[in-house]
């Protein structure tokens, strides 16, 4: 009885954590693009190199 609960608390902890890995994921490739479109937007409006240190800072903290 106590092994067959700890393997499906096992297999939850398992989807559970891939499921984190997968928004995880999700999540950079959202801001990921995000940050390139407004890097490319950004190079067009206004090439400062304080909105290029901003981009790269936001990317480097979120990896």
């Amino acid at each position: 009885m106590v092994n067959h609960l700890y393997s499906i608390h096992y297999v939850l902890v398992c989807r559970m954590e891939l499921w984190k890995d997968h928004w995880k994921v999700l999540a950079s490739l959202v801001i990921g693009f995000s940050i390139i479109l407004l890097y490319i937007t950004s190079n067009f409006i206004f090439s400062s190199l304080f909105v290029k240190a901003c981009l790269l800072l936001c990317v480097l903290s979120v990896t």
